[in-house]
């Protein structure tokens, strides 16, 4: 990384500058400071973090390190300096980043304390159709300028939005709203989701379901948030502190994904005199492939602040299930390590008796199957047969996938082929959303790339059987991996490679249109990849009827596995399985979650979280404090 390179250049600069000095007894400890200091930095900054713990002690000898720095700029002996920043005494930063963390706090404390606001509450809006949690988090959210909405899959995020809209398209009907997500699917995942809300209760959201049929400037449009922030507005303007985003209301879903040199350039083009912002995401959730944990941070003080509200009623999952319970039990395990709150004691671990979980979840181990691994996930040990032992299962090379997943894999990709046979488009492409392979790494044994290639393997032998081509790439799922406006495709949309008619070019489908479907040609599309098996990173905001979680299940540790395979990781596989209401394809009551690993690699997932040290609780406790005192 850029930054760390960075550092290693400041220290050797400051090394041999300290060296060459003369008069300056203090320079070994000094240097032997700056070292330790660093080699912290370092680390963090590769953790994804932006600050690191320092002894009080250190202070003034890395104050001096800086010093030193500016003194070796003006003297020539380097051509760039790395400004350094100690902080509240124990805490190291990187100069713009602490700016990032300070100037992304000052701007939330405004939003909540200047920002629009709205006294109404009660309306024609019928608030018995929320439960009580939903209810109350939607009232702070009408009565904040800035909000924070959290909580678990399926507890009622996006209803909870749909009222809040509601409620303010009903007091002012040309409010300006802007829906944002991190990707392009998950922005589509929200539009699509708010519209189910307004389709199925049309009594209840009729103003909601209005302004969905609008295709005008006061529609409901949906982007990725760097369309929003990069791209020209109606004005010609890209976005900017003088020319600030032109909405009402900002709405980012997914926002456990925003790191902090991204939110803070959001806040800087929102204009905080008119536009409200809502956050909605799951903090226990992975956190963003750039630095910090944002929504971690504000999820932890907004409820303190009055600017945060926890949905914790899943609707999606029954508690007592066996995904519900697993869920629970790992959630709780990330909030006790994280000392995100005082819990409980633990309670009994539920049981499950046979005949009562709505769906089966089974464990394939490698190797022993560890009895600490059942309190961990809520069990009180495997009455229910959910655990298998791999260990004897026979493999050619240490690299092939354990046969108990190519069998998994088999079962689903020979129905799949048919319907690719039948060339049903609406069928196959709704066949190819209910089940996915969801992988703790992209590279190596039991990978993305190793799943992919054994699928798309399986698929050809089925179709060549039905007197397709051994080569074809009909039936191939692709997944893009590149945003293009051109096309209305964007990171993180799925499609189907259709059979090839005589003398037509391959298409593609996708869903949308008016029938719900929408072809390209390949050749057209922009940058994709087989998603049969996709990262756990990119399932993230996604729901499947069936799932398969793939950790690492070799026995040896893989280099770079221990820094993968985390709770959240683990907590954001298990929650993509979704209820189905489809009694063709009806596996259980509640879908189907089957996990591949190894029992250390299993352990390791349950008790490792992700480490991101940053100090952005403690910028925001100042930022309202002094937000406060200037009132």
């Amino acid at each position: 990384m850029p930054q760390c390179e960075e550092l290693s250049d400041f220290v050797r600069t400051m090394t041999e500058f300290l060296l060459a000095s003369k008069g300056m007894p203090e320079e070994e400890p000094l240097l032997s400071t700056l070292h330790r200091a660093f080699s912290s930095l370092e680390k963090t900054l590769r953790q994804g973090g932006l600050c690191a713990d320092i002894l009080p002690d250190d202070a003034a000898s890395l104050i001096k390190a800086q010093l030193a720095a500016e003194h070796a700029l003006q003297t020539g002996l380097t051509a760039r300096a790395t400004a350094l920043v100690v902080a509240d005494k124990n805490h190291l930063y990187l100069a713009r980043d602490f700016a990032v963390e300070s100037t992304l706090a000052r701007k939330i404390a405004f939003l909540s304390e200047q920002g629009p606001v709205r006294a109404k509450t009660k309306d024609s809006y019928d608030e018995k159709t929320l439960s009580p949690d939903l209810t109350a988090v939607r009232r702070l959210a009408l009565t904040r300028p800035f909000c924070v909405v959290f909580g678990g899959p399926g507890t009622g995020k996006t209803t909870c939005l749909a009222g809040i809209l509601e409620t303010l398209f009903e007091e002012n009907g040309r409010l300006v709203v802007f829906l944002a997500a991190p990707t392009g699917k998950a922005a589509a995942r929200m539009r699509e989701a708010l519209e189910a809300s307004a389709k199925n209760g049309s009594a209840v959201f009729p103003h909601l379901a209005e302004r969905l049929k609008r295709n005008d400037s006061l529609a409901l449009p949906a982007r990725t948030l760097h369309r929003w922030l990069y791209a020209q507005q109606d004005s010609g303007e890209k976005p900017s502190p003088t020319s600030p985003l032109n909405c009402d209301l900002f709405v980012l879903d997914e926002a456990s994904m925003l790191d902090a040199r991204l939110a803070e350039k959001l806040l800087r083009v929102i204009d905080p005199k008119r536009t409200r912002v809502i956050f909605l995401g799951d903090p226990f959730q992975l956190r963003s492939v750039g630095p910090g944990s944002v929504f971690a941070d504000l999820c932890a003080l907004g409820r303190a602040q009055g600017f945060a509200g926890e949905l914790k009623r899943s609707f999606r999952f029954n508690p007592t299930s066996g995904v519900g319970i697993i869920a629970h039990a790992v959630n709780r395990l990330a909030r006790q390590r994280a000392h995100e709150e005082a819990l409980p004691k633990a309670s009994e671990p539920a049981r499950v008796f046979p005949g009562t979980t709505p769906e089966p979840v089974r464990f394939y181990l490698t190797g022993p199957i560890d009895a600490e691994l059942f309190p961990m996930l809520g069990l009180l040990g495997d009455p229910d047969n959910r655990f298998y032992s791999l260990s004897s299962e026979s493999s050619d090379t240490d690299q092939a996938l354990p046969s108990s997943l190519k069998q998994w894999i088999d079962a689903r990709i020979r129905p799949y082929a048919a319907l690719v046979a039948q060339g049903d488009a609406t069928a196959l492409l709704n066949q190819s959303q209910r089940f996915r392979i969801l992988c703790a790494m992209r590279e190596g044994p039991d990978s993305v790339n190793a799943v992919n290639d054994y699928a798309v393997t399986v698929l050809r032998k089925e179709l060549s059987r039905r007197g397709f081509a051994d080569t074809t790439d009909a039936g191939r799922i692709i997944i893009i991996r590149k945003n293009d406006d051109d096309s209305g495709l964007y990171n993180g949309d799925m499609g189907v490679v259709l059979p090839a008619k005589e003398g037509s070019v391959t298409q593609v489908i996708f869903p949308g249109g008016a029938d719900g479907v929408r072809c390209m040609a390949l050749s057209l599309l922009p940058e994709y990849e087989t998603a049969f098996a996709i990262t756990i990173h990119q399932s993230q905001g996604s729901e499947y009827e069936d799932v398969a979680l793939v950790l690492p299940t070799q026995a040896q540790k893989t280099a770079g596995t221990e820094s993968l395979v985390t709770n959240e990781l683990f907590y954001t596989g298990i929650t993509r399985v979704k209820d189905t209401k489809d009694s063709e394809y009806r596996i259980t009551a509640y879908g189907k979650l089957a996990v591949f690993s190894s029992s250390e690699s299993l352990k390791t997932a349950l008790i490792s979280l992700s480490q991101r040290k940053t100090g952005f609780k403690w910028r925001l406790i100042e930022a309202f404090e002094k937000d406060s005192a200037a009132a």
